[in-house]
Formats: C-alpha cells, sequence, structure tokens
C-alpha cells in the first residue's frame, strides 16, 4: 500500500502547528502553565515529523528503519498526552490528591511506554513490521491506547467539572480543553479500528486549532485588557506609558510615550521624532543604567517581562532614578509592540539610601560591640598569664622547699597576691562582657602606694630573673595614699613591663621607674611610670601601629615570640579612659622607653584617716584560720551546718575549712536533697546552711523558697548563707530576695566566710 498521504497529512498538520504556534516557539517562557504548554506543542510538534518520515519510509519500503521510526512515534505521542496531563493540572492549579495522581499516572505512562518499546525489540508484544513494511498490532499496543484514553478522560473530565463553576470568557477556556480531550478520545478509538490511517494526527490537527482559537489567542486578548487596565492605573499614579517602535524585523528604531511620561523626562515642550527621543533617553542614562536597558529591550523582544530601577540625567533635577518596565505586545490588528511603564522614584531610593544607611550603621555597630567583646576576651587571656605563671611558678617552689618555712610562707604571700590580681581581672571579664558595647567602667579605691610596689616587686622580680634578665625598680612618690583604679593601674604596669620581659633577649635588664609629681589639674597629683629595657626594639615604620590592635612587627626575633599583638593597645585604651597618655622611644637591637602619664586624684585627709582605720583592723590578717577570732572558734564547736554544693572539690575544700573552723558538716549534692534534710530531721539538728546557687533539680534560691514557706517555723527562720561564684551585686540581691541572711563569693575568704558565721550565729 502506497503510504505516502500519511506524508501528505503530516505536512498540513505540521505546517499549521508551527504557524498556530510560531510565538509559543519563538517566546521564551512565562510562567510555569506556559512553560508546560511550550513542552506539549513541541512534542506535538516531534510528533508530527515523525509522522511525515513514517509515511515516506512505509513507501520507501525499508522496513528497518520505519520500525525505528515507528519507536519514535509512539514515544512522541505518549510525551504529548503527557505533557498535556501536566499542562490541565498546572492551568487549573490541580494542587489536590486527584492532580497529584493524574501527574503519578501520566509519569507512569512514558515510562512503561519507553519500557515496553524497548523489551519490543526482543519480544513484539506492542507492535512488529515485516519485511513488506506491513504494520501488525501487539497486544500491548491495546494495553496502551486504553491507557491514552483513560488520561484523557480523567483530564476531560475534571476540565468539564470546573468549567461549571465558572463564567464568561474562562468558562469557553475551561469547555475548550475539555473538549480536547473528547476529541483526543475519539481519535484514538479511531485509531485502534483503522491503525493504516492518519486519524490521531487529525485528531491532533483539530484540537491544536481548538486551543488556538479558544484558549490561546482569548488569553492573549485578556492580557491585552488587562495590560490597558494597567496602564490606566499607572497613569493615575504618576507613572508614565511607553512604546517602542519596531520596524519589519522587530529591531527598536524609536520611542514614544503619553503626557505623563513626556513630563517625567522633561520633554513635554519639545518636538523631537521617535528616533530622536530614543537617542535621547539613551544618551542621558549611566554606563551602567544603558547597558541594564539594552538587555532588558532584548529580553522584553524575546517576551520576558522585566523591571528595573535605572539612572538617568535629568536636564533640569540632574541625576534621578527612574522605574521602568515592559513587556512584549500582540496588538489587535496583529502587529508586534513592545511597552510598559516608567516613573520617577528618586525620593524613594533617597529614603532607601538613607535606610540602608542606618541599617548599615547598625550593623556596624553590632559588630563593634561583638568585636569589644572578642578583644577583651583575648585581651584578659594575655593579662592572666602573668599572675598565673607567678601562681603555678611558687606552687613549684612550694612543694620543693616544704623544709624551708620562711620561704613557704613568702611564696604563699605572693600566691595570695598574684591570686587576688588575677581574680580582679577575672571579674572585670566577666563585667565586661555584660556590658554590650564593651565600655569599661574606672572604679575610685583608694591606693597605698607602698602595697602597689610590693606587688609590684612579686610579679615582676622573680619573672625577669627566671628570663635571665636583671630587674630594678625605683620609687619617687610624695603621698601615701592617692584614688584610682587599682587593678587598672596595675593592669597598664603589667602590660608594659611583660611586654619588655617578652622582648629582651637573656642577659639583658628592666628599669621601672614610678614617679610622683604635681598636676596642672586642682585636687589631683601626676603619676609617671617609665619602662626602659635592653630589648630588641621597635622599627621606626612600625611604632607609628603599635597601639593598632592585633599588629606586631614582623622580624626573626618575633617570629620566636608568642603573642597576640593585644597588650599596647589595651594600655592606651585604658589610659585614655584614665585621660592619660603615653609615649614610646625605641631603637631598633638597643631596646625601648616606655613612658605613661596618669592624673589620680589626691583623698581628704578624712579618706586617708579611714583607709588608715581599715588598714589597722585588718593588719596581719592572713586568708587563714589564724584570722580567726578565739571566741569565733569556741562560738563554731560543735555547731552542725547543712552544705548544699554540687561540685566535689568545692565541697571537699569548704568542708575542711569548716571543720578546722570547729563545725559538724552534713553535705547534700543540690537543693531538693538540701530541703528533704533538712525535713527530716528534728527542730534544732542543723543550726545553718550554706547554699550553694548554680544546683541540679533545684537551685540555691529555689531551695531557699521552699524553706522559707515551710509550716514548721523553727525550720523555716533557719539562718541561710548563699556561698557562690555568683558574685555580682545582682546576685547578692537575688540571694537577699529569696530570703537568705548573708551572702559569701567565691574563691571562699576564710576571713569573709568566719565574719558571715559569726553573724548569723549571734
Amino acid at each position: 500500500m502506497d503510504f505516502i498521504y500519511y506524508s501528505i497529512v503530516g505536512i498540513i498538520a505540521l505546517i499549521v502547528h508551527v504557524i498556530l504556534n510560531h510565538d509559543v516557539f519563538c517566546c521564551a517562557k512565562r510562567n510555569d502553565v506556559q512553560s508546560v504548554y511550550r513542552n506539549f506543542v513541541f512534542c506535538i510538534l516531534g510528533y508530527y515529523i515523525t509522522d511525515i518520515l513514517w509515511g515516506f519510509i512505509a513507501h520507501a519500503q525499508n522496513a528497518h528503519v520505519l520500525y525505528i521510526d515507528t519507536i519514535a512515534y509512539y514515544i512522541m505521542g505518549a510525551l504529548a498526552v503527557v505533557f498535556w496531563c501536566k499542562y490541565v493540572i498546572s492551568y487549573l492549579k490541580l494542587d489536590s490528591a486527584f492532580g497529584k495522581v493524574l501527574n503519578i499516572v501520566g509519569t507512569s505512562f512514558i515510562v512503561f511506554c519507553v519500557i515496553f518499546l524497548t523489551v519490543n525489540h526482543f519480544n513484539h508484544l506492542f507492535f512488529w513490521i515485516d519485511n513488506d513494511c506491513v504494520f501488525h498490532t501487539g497486544l500491548l499496543r491495546y494495553v496502551a491506547l486504553v491507557a491514552q484514553v483513560f488520561l484523557f478522560a480523567f483530564t476531560s473530565v475534571q476540565t468539564l467539572l470546573v468549567a461549571h463553576k465558572s463564567s464568561g470568557a474562562q468558562k469557553r477556556r475551561h469547555i475548550t480543553i475539555g473538549m480536547f480531550g473528547v476529541v483526543m478520545i475519539c481519535a484514538v478509538i479511531s485509531q485502534t479500528f483503522f491503525p493504516l490511517l492518519p486519524i490521531y494526527t487529525l485528531g491532533l490537527l483539530f484540537g491544536g486549532c481548538l486551543l488556538h482559537v479558544f484558549v490561546q489567542e482569548n488569553e492573549k486578548n485578556e492580557i491585552q485588557n488587562r495590560l490597558a487596565e494597567a496602564h490606566h492605573v499607572l497613569a493615575s499614579t504618576g507613572y508614565g506609558i511607553w512604546k517602542y517602535i519596531l520596524d519589519k524585523d522587530e529591531n527598536i528604531c524609536g520611542l514614544v510615550g503619553n503626557s505623563t511620561w513626556k513630563k517625567i523626562l522633561g520633554i513635554q515642550s519639545s518636538n523631537l521624532s521617535p528616533t530622536e527621543t530614543l537617542e535621547y533617553l539613551n544618551s542621558r542614562f549611566t554606563k551602567q543604567s544603558l547597558r541594564d536597558a539594552n538587555r532588558d529591550s532584548n529580553e522584553m523582544r524575546r517576551g520576558m517581562v522585566k523591571s528595573k530601577t535605572l539612572q538617568w540625567n535629568h536636564p533640569e533635577k540632574g541625576l534621578i532614578y527612574l522605574r521602568a518596565g515592559g513587556t512584549k505586545l500582540v496588538e489587535a490588528d496583529g502587529t508586534i509592540s513592545i511597552s510598559g511603564f516608567l516613573g520617577d522614584v528618586t525620593e524613594e531610593m533617597l529614603q532607601q539610601e538613607k535606610l540602608n544607611q542606618s541599617l548599615e550603621d547598625a550593623r556596624k555597630q553590632a559588630e563593634y560591640a561583638n568585636q569589644a567583646k572578642s578583644n577583651f576576651l583575648f585581651n584578659m587571656s594575655h593579662d592572666i598569664r602573668t599572675p598565673m605563671n607567678a601562681i603555678i611558678g611558687f606552687t613549684g617552689l612550694i612543694q620543693n622547699n616544704l623544709d624551708d618555712k620562711e620561704k613557704c610562707i613568702d611564696y604563699v604571700t605572693k600566691i595570695q597576691n598574684s591570686s587576688q590580681f588575677l581574680l580582679s581581672l577575672i571579674n572585670n571579664v566577666l563585667e565586661m562582657a555584660r556590658i554590650e558595647s564593651g565600655k569599661i567602667f574606672l572604679e575610685d579605691n583608694i591606693i597605698n602606694t607602698q602595697k602597689f610596689e610590693d606587688i609590684t616587686d612579686d610579679v615582676f622580680t622573680d619573672l625577669a630573673h627566671a628570663s635571665g634578665l636583671t630587674f630594678s625598680n625605683e620609687y619617687h612618690l610624695i603621698h601615701d595614699y592617692v584614688i584610682g583604679d587599682e587593678t587598672k593601674i596595675r593592669e597598664l604596669t603589667l602590660n608594659i613591663i611583660s611586654n619588655a620581659i617578652k622582648y629582651t633577649p637573656a642577659g639583658g635588664y628592666i628599669k621601672l621607674s614610678l614617679t610622683e609629681s604635681e598636676c596642672d589639674r586642682p585636687g589631683y597629683t601626676m603619676f609617671t611610670a617609665i619602662s626602659e629595657d635592653s630589648g630588641v626594639g621597635i622599627s621606626e615604620e612600625f611604632l607609628p601601629h603599635i597601639f593598632d590592635e592585633f599588629t606586631r612587627e614582623h622580624s626573626s626575633t618575633d617570629s620566636r615570640v608568642a603573642g597576640s599583638g593585644l597588650g599596647m593597645p589595651i594600655v592606651k585604651k585604658l589610659l585614655d579612659l584614665m585621660e592619660g597618655d603615653i609615649s614610646i622611644e625605641s631603637i631598633v637591637g638597643k631596646g625601648t622607653k616606655v613612658t605613661i602619664h596618669i592624673p589620680l586624684r589626691i583623698p581628704t585627709p578624712e579618706q586617708v584617716e579611714v583607709a588608715k582605720q581599715i588598714e589597722a583592723k585588718n593588719a596581719g590578717k592572713k586568708n587563714t584560720l589564724d584570722n580567726v577570732a578565739a571566741e569565733d572558734l569556741s562560738k563554731f564547736k560543735g555547731k552542725r551546718i547543712l552544705l548544699a554544693e554540687d561540685n566535689t572539690l568545692n565541697a571537699e575544700i569548704a568542708i575542711a575549712i569548716l571543720n578546722e573552723m570547729g563545725f559538724e558538716v552534713e553535705l547534700a549534692e543540690d537543693g531538693k536533697k538540701t530541703v528533704d534534710m533538712l525535713i527530716a530531721h528534728e527542730d534544732d539538728y542543723y543550726d545553718l546552711i550554706l547554699m550553694d546557687i548554680q544546683m541540679p533539680r533545684m537551685n540555691g534560691y529555689e531551695a531557699t523558697v521552699e524553706i522559707r514557706k515551710l509550716d514548721n517555723l523553727y525550720k523555716a527562720k533557719i539562718p541561710i548563707i548563699a556561698m557562690t561564684a555568683n558574685a555580682f551585686n545582682e546576685d547578692r540581691k537575688k540571694a537577699f530576695d529569696a530570703g537568705m541572711n548573708d551572702h559569701v563569693a567565691k574563691p571562699i575568704s576564710i576571713a569573709q566566710l568566719s565574719a558571715a558565721l559569726s553573724n548569723v550565729l549571734k
């Protein structure tokens, strides 16, 4: 049989299909629905091509090539069915279970078709073609036809149900989509009975014409109407309307716009032609905006919707911001144009820039606060090492000199001094961590200058000797007492001397002098500290950057020295806070001289007298049981304390100290057990409770509240002392608010603990 008629019908269908859907082929996808429809029409295009080839190949009597083309023919047909189902799902927005099932069934259909066609090569279950190019139908082909009917029926029924609930143009589109499925069902059934006629091709052609006329064209008209309405709305809100003039090849050759558009551009009184208007507009764009405008124009010409804010030089206002957008349109007469909107958004952009600047400032402030916290952590890590070195070193010396009591007492004294200094630094770190801005607050303390001299000697003399250095100091002070922040003054000296030790090779020297002179501020004296060393020195190039954070001079000597580069920035910040100043003189290879000046307030005679009385009262006291008066020890003898402490080491220390004071101690590992043990014993069994705060199950505050609510008034009023590492003022307030009688901070000071115990056991 001559099958050339098959090819003729396919060619006619192909030509009509391309004419009807040329805009779908040429335009880029705009949304998901159009994207799926585009895939659908491409699959039909492929189906027509295989259909045309089928007729020619059958006419040529080439059975092998005809078999291959038939495989492609069935695959393209199956793909068309699958993408039709996906189009209906997207068009109707079928997010329901029905839509999901339809999508799964459609995808499964193409998968099984591919599998069956592959198997057909080995076992002709789908179709076969004999040597005379006669087409024979297998069982699976009827299964595939039934599956197609099923899918088309599914889509038709669902679309017609939706059409029943719609109205107007939308209803007509839904009915048309449903009728496409009906047409294809008729084509599939007819093709089954007449397999050698191009009925399926004719069905696709007729159904495609229906879709074009009643769906695609109808949608285009609606888009035109909506754009016209949008233009009206835009014009009423101050936006202008523009349109590119296109030549026969759809190249942009001119530009026109309404009166609002001309007013925005300042050309309302000019008589520019469309070509001159286009040139004028482009000539006043900034370079980047011109590139953006040209790129968007090309994309709009391909059917994409574009919108962008551009910079343009207004003839009177100068640089302004224009928000422009548009897309390709098909006019009612079939002509193509590119049209859109344009508005002056300069004020909006300036407001946005101000907002962005405010946000940027806020971001920088947040980063500064976070960096300040990080800086303090680094700073304290640097500063803590020196007193820690003294504590660790003197502890080792005590172990090696246990038989020499005088040396051990001296070492213990130095450990206690370094420990107190270390504790003050840790307290500062914790205090800074609570301050978002990282600002340091100065404290006014009455400083005994002789005590400061002793502590400076204790910390640095042995450290310098351990590094093979000679350390010397001299003091020329006028006042025995001054007022200032003792911890930060020590910290300044610690940074300067520790840097000198770090950068001075063995065999060198370090000199420290502390002098006092008159100050031009009434009521103040000038405190001057000078550190001189014979170290590696600092180059002239690096000296201006010595106060920059995390900076170090890169030299062969420095590469052997560990450090974060924070020591001198710490000094500078502290001096700025104390209204002092610093100067540095240095020669590479010879050494460095650092001079700092700090104005310190002179105390009144009354303040000095109070300071002396406090010192006299505490004279000779050490943090041992020797500080506890004999009458206190007798008062403590036989008293029973309930100790609430979850940390075993802390509990061991506390029990040892309390036992030496004469107390009997029982331990509770958490707040809940503390309450239970108190309730379980008779009224006068415990004389006092030492309460930790952070404990499992029930913390110290909660346990105290529970105790104070007991019905047994004797137990409810038992003295409770907080003994905790929560050492800030607000922690003390929380303790008293919870009903505690006193507050003792860790690390434990035996003198403070003894005083607190004496007060509550009167």
